[in-house]
């Protein structure tokens, strides 16, 4: 425990300040005695005021005269885990500062009194007594001072309880009373990625700096950056074989804008076109080449630059499902190796899924109660309103009275027939029952006049026998799930049934939320008493286990000997690996099997296939009917709308795999990881989506065959098809969806006009990322292949895909920085998957389909009958005779020969290359190691990922605030939502505790287990073991 940080001296005029941020000058700020860090044990508070009890002059305090020994010193206390009075700053925060409210409430009064009079005592009998996870009062130091503890009891019981009731009446009207849109843009604002220094990235940010949102977003941005140069390169280098298309004549009476610019167009096949051919697939194998190597640099960049816990900890495989007790396999670990001692926590996966779908039916419950009790707060505020303007006011003295905010809408009485109520404490004019405290009682005075519903701080306060007769009973306190103390006593009073019809029927929703309310609890209870009997089940290791050490030197050993040598735990062979970062892991899923993740996933490829194929049938049919009906339409309006009836038609056709994808990945599959389910969602939209276009585009080949007179057939309807789905996903799904986001849009200015807490608000203002990433890269990559197939038919699509690129890489820097809460940390097993798999076969069909369309274009030419003297090819575009083919002279044949031996020769030369960078991929080792380099080590475990922070530090809340003279430590999504421990279950403590799937062998110096770890900026030096933070 470290020692206490020394008080500050203060000044008699010093004022405390009333619960802001930052201290007043000449003040000293009393919440940062309870912003501690996890680890941080205790320090005095300054005064012994709470902050909840408003501006109080310090020059008062002269009511202690004779009694110095209750000041400041007197009141040392730790956080209060159990009793949940947490703050934004640590893990148990009582969930405000995730709502980040202007003013986050703070308690800073003891739970109990950890420790005395310091000042008085020597502080080293007391420094090895305070407890983090407990409170207590050790009264054997402290004979000589048994005469003060009745007071210093008293006075601290009187603080607890209305600091309390302060943060209470904070806590409802931030989070449960009427929800505020401004605070709502606050908070989605909050939620976003920050720098540093708190302030916003700018929209323009180097891509460096996307490395704080993980390795595989910072490796999508880099792609998307290289891949608009890439196409706008071959935009360029495609633009001479564009206006060679476009000065042919060979589409005849099929010409339009479309088959003007495509390869059947020309007359005859150039050698200039086919060397240009040559020299963009050799850039794409160079580009391919090129991004490889840097992505593979960027990663580790991102890696070294990014400390988080999976650098700490290794992930073991292939445990028996005997394995359920942590502390056999942290045993088994030791005999490996000694070096393997400093294990900091060890947690087994267990079939628990039953546990965890209970766990969130709970949470939901909870959060339906919550929303109901802001209802009937709500309800009976309007209904005391308007009782109250109809002359119900005569019955207030008999019982009904104006709502409380602290008693949730519950009528209090003004208390003057109440004995001991706050009328007669005025009269009585005495706080406690201490000499010399009479100005100390000036304090409490409220005028008589005063509204009681008026903040609590300026109530008068009550004495000692009448504090539980004053104060109502809580049923819980505070939790980290923004759980409302409520009132355990029966129904309000209520006025008479009103005959007016608005009154009735506020009665009547009344009586409905009350039903609700109470239907919501009782389920509540029978989730509570199922998860008591499920936990008694017996368990099995679903054959996973999460070590994390303190030093990195032994994660990586640990990998090493468990690869190297394969031991056996209990008969089963053990795997290391890397793990998935915290956030990532599904602990509800780990326990299925691979056959039944194989049936899983072969049940939704076969939905999905089903749905691909209705989707190429409406596209192929939008296709082949836009044909005729744009040849017999002359005007440019009607043109014009019946090209966006078709296109939308097209996009129909895809949008279906969009919407069933998620759901299906989600519902019906199981993936151990988000960075597996996002890995199968992009493989299945990604596949379906190309798969049904190219098969729709590729029947129009056959079209050609069967009908003689249509010599380009496929020009005139495929590739319309074709230019159709790029300009569609260009138009409609990059800008109309991904950039205006229908559904944040209704989410913020439909849904959440409906919401009925703050905290609903919020979640409708600040959108998750969830698998944005997958989408987004499926749909740049089917832009890529389509472009890559038929960008030697039609040279146009590298301008499309250009456009799309650059248009992508600002739409997604909007999203990330501006709109979206960041995603979970995941590596870059996307990018890898294209780089390694999708764009070598989507350059390979490059080269394939250049020699498909230049083979067809040169049969056709063959097949040409020969010009007559002085006849040139364009006789065929004579009105006479549209539908004649053009005669073809020797020159001409030569050339497209020519032209057609250059395509063979990228075939057999890029294609080798190609065969050789594959093979080179294929061997490539996995990069199983953490981010170290020789001996350039980091700090430990502790050090780096459980700051140490002084007090001063600790009321910076925000996570986006400069930590001045410790580590700048960054916003965490994982942390920031759903408050889950290191590589924990999300199930309850105790649950955890009963089932013994977690150890942590070093209790005496990691002490909290349970602290919220987030990702540190680390900045290693170039040599030996220099680092900093």
């Amino acid at each position: 425990v470290t020692p206490p940080p020394r008080t500050p001296h203060l000044h008699a005029d010093a004022e405390l300040d009333s619960g802001e941020s930052t201290p007043r000058p000449g003040s000293f700020n009393a919440r940062g005695s309870f912003y501690m860090a996890p680890r941080l044990a205790a320090s005095a508070l300054p005064v012994p005021i709470s902050p909840g009890l408003g501006s109080v002059p310090l020059r008062q305090y002269k009511a202690f005269e004779g009694h110095e020994e209750l000041l400041p010193e007197a009141f040392v206390h730790a956080s209060g885990r159990l009793q949940g009075l947490g703050s934004g700053g640590s893990s148990n925060r009582y969930n405000v500062a995730q709502q980040k409210a202007p003013n986050p409430p703070t308690m800073v009064a003891p739970v109990a009194i950890s420790a005395v009079t310091l000042s008085l005592v020597n502080p080293e009998a007391y420094r090895d007594r305070v407890q983090l996870t407990q409170t207590q009062l050790d009264l054997d130091p402290l004979e000589t001072h048994l005469a003060h503890i009745p007071q210093l009891l008293y006075i601290q019981r009187i603080w607890r309880g209305c600091t309390a009731r302060t943060q209470v009446r904070q806590f409802i009207e931030y989070n449960y009373a009427k929800p505020c849109l401004s605070e709502a843009r606050k908070h989605a604002f909050r939620q976003v990625r920050k720098r540093e220094d708190g302030r916003p990235f700018p929209l323009n940010t180097p891509l460096k700096d996307f490395r704080a949102f993980g390795e595989a977003v910072d490796a999508y941005m880099h792609f998307v950056y290289r891949c608009t140069y890439l196409f706008f390169l071959l935009s360029l280098l495609s633009l001479t074989p564009v206006l060679d298309n476009l000065e042919g004549h060979d589409m005849g009476d099929k010409l339009s804008l479309i088959t003007a610019l495509s390869l059947g167009n020309t007359d005859t096949l150039r050698t200039s076109d086919a060397v240009l051919e040559f020299v963009i697939s050799g850039v794409l194998i160079w580009f391919l080449f090129f991004a490889r190597r840097q992505q593979l640099s960027e990663t580790h960049a991102a890696r070294v630059e990014q400390c988080t816990p999976a650098d700490f900890t290794v992930m073991l495989s292939g445990l028996p499902p005997t394995a359920t007790e942590a502390s056999a396999v942290a045993a088994w670990l030791l005999q490996l190796d000694s070096s393997l001692h400093d294990v900091v926590a060890l947690s087994l996966s267990l079939d628990v899924r039953d546990l965890i779908l209970l766990a969130n039916e709970k949470e939901q419950l909870r959060t339906s109660e919550h929303s109901l009790q802001a209802q009937l707060f709500l309800c009976r505020r309007r209904l005391s309103t308007a009782r109250a303007s109809e002359g119900f006011a005569s019955v207030s003295s008999a019982g009904f009275g104006s709502p409380s905010l602290f008693s949730c809408g519950r009528n209090r009485t003004p208390n003057l027939s109440r004995p001991n109520g706050p009328a007669d404490l005025l009269r009585n004019k005495r706080l406690l029952e201490v000499d010399s405290t009479r100005e100390l009682g000036k304090l409490g005075r409220v005028p008589s006049e005063q509204n009681f519903d008026s903040p609590l701080p300026r109530r008068a306060f009550p004495r000692l026998p009448s504090l539980h007769a004053a104060l109502p009973r809580w049923t819980g306190l505070p939790r980290s799930t923004g759980f409302v103390p409520m009132v355990e006593t029966g129904a309000p009073v209520e006025a008479p049934v009103s005959t007016d019809r608005a009154l009735q029927r506020l009665e009547r929703q009344l009586h409905r939320i009350q039903a609700r309310l109470a239907e919501a609890r009782r389920q509540i209870s029978e989730r509570d008493a199922r998860m008591r009997s499920l936990v008694k089940r017996q368990r099995h290791c679903t054959g996973f286990a999460f070590v994390t050490f303190n030093d990195e030197a032994a994660t990586l050993r640990c990998m090493e000997l468990v690869n190297t040598r394969r031991p056996v735990f209990d008969g089963a062979r053990i795997k290391a690996e890397r793990p998935p970062e915290p956030e990532e892991v599904y602990w509800d899923q780990m326990e299925t099997k691979t056959p039944e993740l194989l049936r899983r996933q072969l049940l939704s490829s076969a939905v999905l296939a089903s749905i691909a194929v209705v989707g190429t049938v409406i596209i192929a049919f939008a296709n082949y009917g836009m044909g005729p009906i744009m040849t017999n339409i002359d005007s440019v309006s009607q043109r014009i709308l019946m090209q966006i009836f078709f296109t939308v038609l097209i996009i129909l056709g895809n949008i279906f795999i969009f919407i069933l994808t998620p759901v299906l990945a989600s519902k019906l599959e199981r993936h151990y990881t988000f960075g597996g389910k996002e890995l199968s969602c992009f493989c299945k939209m990604f596949g379906f989506q190309v798969l049904n276009t190219v098969v729709a585009s590729s029947v129009f080949f056959f079209f050609s065959q069967f009908f003689a007179q249509s010599r380009h057939s496929w020009y005139a309807y495929g590739s319309a098809m074709i230019l159709n789905v790029l300009f569609g996903d260009l138009l409609v799904i990059n800008l109309g969806i991904d950039l205006g986001r229908p559904d944040i849009l209704i989410s913020r200015h439909v849904l959440a006009q409906r919401t009925h807490t703050q905290r609903e608000m919020n979640a409708m203002f600040a959108p998750r990322a969830d698998i944005y990433l997958a989408f987004r890269l499926q749909l740049t990559t089917k832009t890529i292949v389509i472009t890559l197939l038929y960008s030697a038919a039609l040279p146009i699509c590298y301008i499309f895909c250009a456009t799309f690129m650059w248009v992508s890489m600002w739409i997604d820097r909007y999203n990330l920085l501006r709109r979206l809460v960041p995603p979970p940390r995941s590596p870059d097993a996307l990018i890898s998957l294209i780089l390694r798999v999708i764009f070598p076969v989507a350059i390979s069909l490059h080269l394939l389909a250049s020699v498909m369309f230049y083979s067809f274009e040169l049969d056709l030419i063959s097949a040409d009958p020969p010009c007559e003297a002085g006849e040139q090819p364009v006789v065929c575009r004579l009105a006479s005779d549209p539908h004649r083919a053009p005669c073809q002279t020797a020159h001409t044949v030569a050339q497209a020969e020519r032209a057609m031996g250059i395509i063979w020769l990228s075939l057999g030369v890029w294609g080798a290359m190609l065969a050789f960078y594959v093979t080179r991929e294929a061997r490539r080792k996995e990069d199983q190691g953490i981010h170290l380099i020789n001996n350039d080590l980091v700090a430990s475990y502790l050090d780096v990922i459980t700051v140490q922070q002084d007090v001063k530090s600790q009321v910076l809340s925000e996570p986006e605030q400069i930590v001045k003279g410790a580590l700048a430590q960054r916003y965490n999504t994982f942390r920031g939502q759903n408050g889950l421990r290191l590589y924990m279950p999300p199930l309850p403590p105790h649950v955890i505790q009963e089932l013994r799937t977690v150890t942590a062998p070093n209790d005496g110096r990691t002490s909290d287990l349970s602290a919220s770890f987030s990702s540190v900026h680390v900045q290693r030096g170039n040599s030996g073991n220099r680092w900093s933070l």
